[in-house]
């Protein structure tokens, strides 16, 4: 999460000539002073979910609020009906004859929903008072969290995403993720 254009009232990238892509890689050139890490487990039989997220800072970060955030993400939802059934302006819209959705209705029945937020064990506005203010290289911060995985969600679908952010209650565009860790729930 990072804005690249801060007095921007939209967001300022297009689908077109590849800005997003460009401007995403250009932002992997940063360096990040902090390493994320979850180390997890998962009781199959209960379907809880216990997951420690750490914070390695190798070097300094700027000093702020700085959050631990944690959720829980479903890849390949499908079924039908209300909450289901994707919404599709392309439909036979002649002002995108091209686009791969222009012949499927509106909506769509059975439409697979990629990486699906299922819980947030942290917040939305992440885990404060976990990382100190002013974190310094070989600084390590931990949480951990606990979430049991409702019964029809697909664990082998499952992920666990952690990732640190700065927290900044009146500017949104400064909460920017420093660095962000996924890994499989069952694999």
């Amino acid at each position: 999460r990072f804005q690249f254009d801060p007095t921007a009232l939209t967001v300022p990238m297009g689908r077109t000539q590849n800005a997003w892509l460009k401007a995403t890689a250009e932002r992997e050139q940063h360096i990040t002073p902090v390493d994320v890490h979850i180390q997890k487990e998962y009781d199959t039989t209960s379907r809880t979910i216990n997951a420690k997220v750490t914070a390695e800072f190798v070097d300094y970060g700027y000093p702020g609020d700085l959050r631990i955030h944690f959720m829980v993400v479903e890849d390949r939802v499908v079924g039908e009906g209300r909450g289901y059934d994707q919404a599709n302006a392309f439909s036979n819209n002649r002002s995108f004859p091209n686009h791969i959705y222009f012949s499927e209705p509106n909506p769509i029945p059975g439409y697979v929903h990629r990486h699906v937020l299922r819980a947030v064990p942290s917040g939305a506005e992440g885990t404060p008072r976990v990382i100190s203010n002013a974190p310094a290289p070989g600084d390590r911060f931990s949480r951990t969290y606990s979430y049991t995985l409702p019964e029809g969600y697909n664990e082998d679908e499952v992920s666990l995403v952690a990732f640190v952010a700065y927290h900044n209650d009146t500017r949104i565009s400064e909460r920017y993720v420093l660095n962000a860790k996924e890994v499989k729930l069952t694999k």
